[in-house]
């Protein structure tokens, strides 16, 4: 076959790979990809048709290695994410340190080129030096695992370590370094996929910690619920999974608790009754997915404040917030007008009511849905958001923190309380819980803007211009149905214009 591969061969192949190793294939790799195709099928003395014919067929563990060396992503280094580390030698120093209790069990699942197993090692060997130790460290990439086991890295792979930690665990080779015997002999680097049952590498409970960072990211939503759910079983109840920086569970699973420290986010997996709890409490709703649905077309333009007790509430400077607040027209007209075209919901009526700032009248409507009753997320969330509105702080806390009890990587819920503990003056439990809503969504605008508000009240203005800007761009694309709970009665425009005021503000160092 000549020239690139038709649109509908490429298709099957990005298809394959998902279905064999779980990677999603971007639009933009399209060209490498047919490169790839074009190659493998040459390799295999096959026409790129019969070579994926093949593929569907039967998935072949040889040829999925060959893939997977070829698309893999390896950039590490040593001790990346530091944050994560402390967090790692706090849980080690807890729970395992004392004389008579077992190592943790650690696995490294996508330990790439070995960085973060060695790394994983040589904090365990620090903490617990007289205990025997294997880190278990587990790649789909042939090649990354044979470079793990030589164990020789560049002065780059090391930068992120102290001048005395690289003497104590490496020597100096040539142009590089080489990691020591005993870090090397403590961790134990196997084949392995996610994305494919086996029980030996996936035995239930049989480790204590599993670090799974910047892998599941890449993966198709389908491979990505299934490894999700093999690394759970294997991990024992009570145990901790380290993802990547920029990787939830939000919308994933509701099998662990969230857990921040060091500066670093984590989880920590539910024990059994508690899983079962959860399992009989909750449903997985898509983000917003009830406000969505309650409108059976756009929400109404321009939906603006009739009054300022959120811009209060989170102490912004008097005379902007005024000065915005008497340009907005008054909305509950238009959003009885617009009432009739809304669709069926138990929670239409205190959607509309919120937004016409009646919030006694919402609040009464929540409480009497068969939904509040049967303590559904959906209610809760709404119901925080009107005290909060209104003003009942306290009251809007304890919802936000019955609705974490059934999901407590609900960001939204997270949001109220960074609103309810700014109104309380304590400023520092408001920043933190906008983190915590950034980290669970990082595109939801409003705690990006919440945070940048706090962080200019407490003297921080590089900070708070960060936070302010980047709410600017979510902004621009923010769900309608989010801006109508979360905005405070303020429409898109209004919010843009607040931002780029306060940013103005920052930079006029004011």
């Amino acid at each position: 076959m000549n020239g690139a591969p038709s649109l509908e061969l490429l298709s099957r192949f990005r298809a394959a790979i998902a279905e064999g190793f779980g990677l999603t294939v971007e639009e933009t790799r399209l060209g490498a990809l047919g490169e790839l195709l074009l190659a493998r099928a040459q390799a295999r003395r096959l026409s790129p048709a019969a070579y994926l014919e093949r593929m569907e067929s039967r998935l072949d563990p040889e040829e999925l290695r060959i893939l997977a060396g070829e698309l893999t992503v390896g950039e590490t280094y040593f001790f990346r994410h530091r944050e994560q580390f402390e967090a790692l030698r706090s849980i080690v120093l807890t729970e395992h340190a004392q004389p008579g209790r077992q190592g943790p069990r650690v696995l490294s699942a996508g330990c790439s080129s070995g960085e973060e197993p060695y790394s994983i090692a040589m904090l365990l060997r620090e903490l617990l030096p007289e205990r025997e130790l294997v880190v278990s460290a587990l790649d789909i990439n042939a090649g990354f695992l044979a470079r793990a086991r030589e164990g020789r890295y560049s002065a780059w792979s090391l930068r992120e370590m102290s001048e005395s930690n690289v003497s104590r665990w490496l020597s100096p080779v040539g142009k590089g370094y080489v990691v020591a015997d005993a870090i090397r002999r403590s961790v134990a680097f196997m084949s392995g996929n996610l994305c494919r049952t086996d029980p030996e590498l996936f035995r239930p409970r049989s480790y204590d910690v599993i670090f799974c960072r910047n892998v599941l990211m890449y993966f198709t939503p389908e491979q990505r619920h299934g490894a999700l759910q093999r690394l759970t079983s294997a991990l024992v109840p009570g145990g901790y999974l380290f993802l990547g920086s920029a990787e939830t569970l939000r919308g994933e699973s509701h099998d662990y608790h969230l857990c921040h420290t060091h500066g670093a986010f984590y989880y920590r997996r539910k024990s059994d009754a508690e899983r079962a709890e959860t399992a009989a409490a909750t449903r997985t709703l898509p983000p917003l997915g009830f406000i969505a649905d309650a409108f059976a077309v756009q929400p109404p333009p321009g939906l603006e404040p009739a009054g300022e007790s959120w811009v209060d509430d989170i102490g912004r400077a008097a005379a902007r917030i005024a000065a915005l607040a008497n340009q907005a027209p008054t909305h509950a007209a238009s959003s009885r007008a617009e009432g009739a075209r809304w669709a069926r919901s138990d929670l239409r009526a205190p959607l509309e009511l919120l937004h016409e700032e009646r919030f006694g009248h919402a609040l009464e409507h929540v409480r009497a849905t068969p939904a509040h009753a049967s303590r559904d997320p959906d209610a809760l969330l709404l119901e925080a958001v009107l005290l909060a509105s209104d003003g009942k702080l306290a009251e809007a806390e304890r919802s936000a923190q019955r609705l974490l009890e059934l999901d407590e990587l609900n960001a939204g819920a997270h949001y109220v309380l960074a609103l309810c503990a700014a109104g309380s003056g304590k400023l520092e439990e408001a920043t933190r819980n906008d983190r915590i809503a950034i980290y669970l969504d990082p595109a939801f605008a409003m705690p990006h803007l919440h945070l940048g508000l706090m962080l200019r009240k407490t003297g921080e203005p590089q900070a708070a211009g960060q936070e302010l800007a980047r709410a600017q761009t979510l902004l621009e694309r923010e769900d309608s149905a989010r801006i109508l709970l979360f905005g405070g009665g303020f429409g898109r425009a209004a919010l843009l214009e607040l931002c780029a005021a306060e940013l103005a503000a920052v930079g006029a160092g004011r």
